[in-house]
């Protein structure tokens, strides 16, 4: 009873997404440039974790 569940919620899930078109974004504003996004200092914050999920770093 539950795989059939699963499969179903999986299935709705994913369909929900599909009826978005990249062109209907198309004339959307402010445009996205890379280059000045990335301009300037950049900085990251994060964590790295090793295959048992245990920090490494």
């Amino acid at each position: 009873m539950k795989r059939p569940l699963l499969i179903a919620t999986l299935t709705l899930l994913l369909s929900a997404c599909s009826s978005v078109k990249v062109t209907d974004y198309r004339d959307a504003r402010p445009l996205l440039d890379i280059q000045q996004f990335f301009s300037g200092e950049l900085t990251a914050h994060g964590v790295v974790k090793n295959r048992n999920g245990t920090v490494v770093q």
